[in-house]
């Protein structure tokens, strides 16, 4: 590429803008970018661990950099605390590469492949530049941890929402959603077709580190498609363990793990 210009500038602006009114001048400073695709290939060496830009480049096609930065911070924070409060053992932490070192990869190869649309449809003189790289990808929704050890089924549900998912939200029946049970540090234990000596139980026994509840309401059951069973929810909204039927023994050892 040529190097900028204000010329240049003035050029692009002209063309892009429609507005001849405006002026360009005294450019101080000036550069090209150059996309940087780069990943690390570990996470974590002894008592170092990065996270974010530090652990992943690439091009900012698809806005994907600040919620993949943030989603690596949170992995590896509610797992830091777990650890230090000597609730988890340290080989916990090892889950965190494991879960996001793929979801690295992933973004490089999608942001990378919206960067070339975007290019194309540029040279191509089309207006749509932009919004050819505007797809549901964009949002990370449908990034999941089924792979990670970390993920536990006990169910038969192959073919609807799986442990290592993002936890769903839903309307509930006195009107609050299921977010709102989900924001915090804790865990959350939904508890479908259960008694409610599960959740105080699980409350009990975990005081604080763990929230169950007793799900009730056909959104919430259409929007995991479990009619009996519980649901552990990790700190970073992503599910741990899906049980069916209910199996409280396989919850209180999956806990205990984690908050014990």
């Amino acid at each position: 590429l040529a190097e900028p210009s204000l010329e240049t500038f003035i050029q692009l602006f002209n063309e892009r803008t429609q507005m001849p009114g405006v002026t360009l001048k005294n450019c101080t400073w000036q550069s090209l970018y150059r996309v940087n695709v780069r990943m690390a290939d570990k996470y974590s060496v002894g008592r170092v661990f990065i996270a974010g830009d530090a652990a992943h480049a690439h091009s900012i096609a698809g806005g994907l950099g600040m919620n993949t930065g943030i989603q690596d911070a949170y992995n590896l924070g509610w797992k830091l605390a777990a650890v230090l409060k000597k609730e988890a053992a340290p080989n916990l932490l090892n889950t965190y590469e494991e879960e996001r070192l793929p979801i690295a990869a992933w973004t490089l190869n999608i942001s990378s492949e919206r960067q070339k649309m975007m290019a194309d449809s540029v040279n191509k003189g089309a207006d749509r530049g932009l919004q050819n790289i505007a797809t549901k990808d964009n949002t990370q929704l449908n990034l999941n941890y089924r792979y990670s050890s970390l993920s536990v089924n006990l169910n038969n549900n192959a073919n609807g929402l799986q442990a290592g998912d993002r936890a769903p939200d839903a309307e509930l029946a006195d009107g609050s959603w299921l977010f709102d049970l989900y924001r915090g540090t804790h865990f959350t234990v939904l508890a479908f077709d259960a008694e409610q000596d599960v959740a105080d139980a699980i409350n009990k026994r975990y005081a604080g580190k763990v929230k169950a509840w007793l799900i009730k309401g056909s959104k919430v059951i259409n929007a995991f498609g479990i009619p009996n069973g519980l649901v552990v929810i990790r700190p970073d909204g992503y599910i741990g363990m899906i049980t069916g039927p209910v199996d409280l023994d396989g919850v209180d050892g999956y806990l205990d793990m984690l908050v014990g």
